[in-house]
């Protein structure tokens, strides 16, 4: 049972040190700003997506994000956690959709150079 705790804890470190959040500065309305921090491939640590609660609806955040394309979104959760969740899930589908796109883009071109010279300049 202490091998397993013992392996829980390193994963936990591990995924703190990887992935987390930061409670940010406050907004003009006092309200914390969110940003969630991502170790990328290669090393490179970044921000990658914040957000705050709307200052008028305790429900509603808004949420800013470079990967995302993201200037200004809103979007509905019954708690800052919850909210945290619904960020790392926009995250994943897009990186899943980019994945999709990536995939297609291969087939095309190993389509295309299974197609002779002449054959191709036509199309």
């Amino acid at each position: 049972m202490n091998i397993i705790t013992c392996k829980e804890k390193y994963i936990k470190k591990k995924d703190k040190k990887m992935k987390y959040w930061e409670i940010g500065e406050k907004n003009g309305f006092g309200i914390e700003c969110y940003k969630l921090h991502l170790k990328l491939p290669y090393g490179d640590e970044k921000v990658i997506a914040a957000f705050v609660q709307d200052e008028n609806n305790n429900n509603k955040y808004i949420c800013v994000s470079n990967e995302l394309n993201i200037d200004y979104d809103t979007f509905i959760a019954d708690s800052v956690e919850n909210a945290k969740k619904q960020v790392e899930g926009m995250l994943l589908d897009h990186w899943k959709e980019q994945i999709v796109y990536l995939e297609d883009c291969i087939d095309l071109l190993l389509s295309l150079i299974h197609i002779s010279e002449p054959t191709r300049l036509a199309l």
